[in-house]
């Protein structure tokens, strides 16, 4: 119990919010992986964007994808690392590709993130932004308004985890998505959420999106894009 002006106050608890996934109007319906798996296109910033991490172990020419891994497939899709980002053998669907850094700037805008905010790196984006683009996120006795916008976007960001040398960590705490920018020759531009645990002290930067360079090394999860007009 805690103790505030000399009365006991039950403490808070952490409370998963589920937002509500998007029931269009979708830019795509019915996109197919070379593998089978479908998806469908939300409108963001003038892209059709897919509603769920891709989930394919095979590139679009029939090829496995040596190196790529995942711990929950159908929820979280697949870890890729960069090289198979800007593999020539194709990762994402035809007509599809791995969103640059100026495409994720364009999708962060679209949903309330100042322009000034989406050029800088770092954690980005006034207090909320991350929880429009998550598909759940944690509360701590948050008014209606603020659960109704968890995943009003429809984004439906998951926290997939990374992985490096073999080992996966941060599943379902954070989400780590790749853009097909290059940073420099060893680095490349990704973003990333997080989300608290029970455990977690409170941090502003769950709110926000961070953009930043990371060794192409990572294995992170992908997000198809296409031009609206295709």
């Amino acid at each position: 119990m805690l103790i505030a002006a000399g009365l006991a106050v039950a403490p808070r608890f952490a409370e998963r919010v589920d937002g509500r996934a998007s029931d269009g109007p979708f830019c795509a319906d019915a996109v197919v992986d070379v593998e089978g798996n479908t998806y469908r296109g939300l409108e963001f910033g003038g892209m059709c964007w897919l509603d769920a991490n891709l989930r394919t172990l095979t590139f679009r020419d029939g090829t496995s994808i040596d190196g790529a891994s995942h711990f929950d497939r159908e929820n979280h899709g697949v870890l890729y690392r960069f090289d198979h980002v800007v593999h020539p053998a194709g990762l994402c669907p035809k007509a599809w590709h791995v969103p640059s850094d100026a495409e994720f700037m364009r999708l962060e805008t679209a949903v309330g993130m100042r322009v000034s905010q989406a050029e800088a790196t770092g954690w980005r984006g006034d207090s909320g932004i991350s929880r429009v683009l998550k598909a759940y996120d944690t509360a701590y006795g948050w008014t209606p308004e603020e659960r109704a916008r968890v995943n009003a976007s429809g984004f439906s960001f998951t926290p997939s985890g990374a992985e490096l040398n073999g080992r996966i960590s941060g599943e379902n705490r954070f989400g780590d998505l790749w853009t097909s920018t290059e940073f420099d020759p060893n680095r490349a531009w990704y973003r990333s959420v997080f989300w608290l645990s029970v455990t977690s002290p409170f941090r502003g930067d769950v709110e926000k999106v961070r953009r930043d360079a990371v060794a192409k090394e990572w294995a992170f999860s992908v997000r198809c894009v296409r031009a609206l007009a295709q």
